[in-house]
């Protein structure tokens, strides 16, 4: 499998601002990702025109492979220093990982990013630079599967500073905090949401600073194939199921007619789980080898509803208790221990919905066939309209950076 790696971005304004102080922008391609976060002088317009500005011209310019060197002096000669305080007006921190996992980085007077390989503090060397007035440093190193990178802005280290934490909640507790966690083998964006949530409750609602954080997580490109209705000609029933199991990751039939089409194409028994019985859903079906069976157009509309709102996992330990917000030894597993575990559900929606959030790439095998059942009068006319409810899935999806494939049969 492709390594593949994972961006999640949380911010928030400090408050009373409309506009974030920090700026963070990212580009795949040619190999690489390149990540850059830029922390801007203050807060309100000005340190987002100028985080913004930062982030621009060194995303632009790393994304061409110019020297450090050379992103530092356009940065010095384009943005001011503060005449009052004497800093510069923006600070960065720019992450460049190839899709072999071969890191370098760059920081200047951002927090040091936090390191984890397997869920372990990673040490890594820092060589200083300076720079005309410019002091960096960088570092280069190499990143496998599982590993993670987490950047932040000084918010994250301001976060309860006067209130909950005198002192802030400082560099040392917050790498505490996540290696507390970190042998969950988390998803990225339940790092961030969670690195963000804790550093909101510790300043108690009222963010004192502009906050970010940025999760780089490594692992495997994760693809979803989902054959939805029958193809419009029985010739092509074949080619869908073929195309269904020859495409690599999980498989999701959708639709009554398109499992029993997918089951005697596959000569496997298609069977119905009357168990696990839904208010809202139709029981999911089983056929060997396939991840989801259900039905088809009412399970997409509730799956389509619950995108954005289903749980991911189930989490191991209540995240507001004081011990694991300090990452006590207490709560870790062994490393042959760890593993994510995935809540149960009986709904198929719910089971739809998280695979479809967690992918990267999602492919709809689209049955072009009408449903005469669908075309009951007496039926809600939303059970006529699959094409479009597949295409607001699909555009969903899309809004989340998810790439997606339609294939009509």
């Amino acid at each position: 499998m492709l390594m593949f790696v994972d961006i999640q971005v949380r911010q928030e304004n400090k408050h009373g601002e409309e506009l974030c102080g920090d700026s963070v922008a990212f580009h795949r391609g040619n190999g690489e990702t390149i990540l850059v976060l830029a922390d801007g002088l203050g807060s309100g317009v000005k340190a987002n025109i100028l985080a913004t500005l930062t982030q621009k011209i060194a995303l632009t310019m790393f994304k061409e492979h110019l020297p450090v060197d050379e992103v530092v002096e356009t940065l010095a000669a384009t943005l001011p220093t503060c005449q009052v305080r004497h800093l510069a007006y923006s600070t960065f921190t720019l992450i460049r990982m190839t899709d072999n996992g071969e890191v370098d980085l760059v920081e200047f007077d951002n927090p040091p990013t936090f390191i984890f390989k397997g869920g372990e503090r990673e040490p890594i060397e820092r060589i200083e630079r300076t720079l005309g007035k410019y002091t960096l440093q960088q570092s280069h190193f190499q990143m496998g599967e599982g590993d993670c990178l987490v950047a932040v802005s000084d918010g994250m280290v301001h976060a309860g500073i006067g209130g909950a934490e005198p002192l802030g909640w400082r560099w040392e507790p917050i790498s505490d905090y996540l290696y507390g966690f970190l042998w969950q083998d988390p998803e990225a964006e339940e790092i961030a949401d969670n690195l963000i949530g804790t550093a909101c409750g510790l300043y108690r609602g009222h963010v004192g600073d502009d906050t970010t954080v940025a999760v780089m997580k490594c692992r495997p490109f994760r693809e979803v194939v989902v054959a939805v209705g029958p193809p419009s000609k029985p010739e092509l029933d074949r080619i869908m199921t073929e195309r269904l199991m020859a495409q690599p990751g999980a498989k999701v039939v959708c639709g009554g007619t398109t499992a029993k089409i997918v089951s005697r194409e596959l000569q496997r028994p298609l069977s119905i789980d009357i168990s696990a019985q839904s208010r809202d859903v139709p029981p999911a079906g089983k056929i060997e080898g396939i991840e989801l069976v259900s039905e088809g157009v009412i399970t997409i509309m509730h799956a389509i509803d619950e995108l954005e709102t289903v749980r991911l996992r189930k989490p191991h330990v209540n995240v507001h208790d004081l011990h694991y917000l300090y990452g006590q030894p207490s709560y870790r597993k062994p490393l042959n221990d760890r593993m994510a575990v995935e809540p149960p559900s009986d709904n198929p929606a719910e089971t739809l919905a998280r695979l479809l959030r967690l992918a990267d790439k999602v492919t709809f095998l689209l049955g072009t066939a009408l449903n005469p059942a669908h075309q009951n009068p007496n039926l809600p006319v939303h059970l006529g309209l699959k094409f479009h409810l597949v295409d607001h899935l699909a555009e969903k999806l899309r809004a989340r950076g998810t790439l997606v494939e339609l294939v009509r049969y």
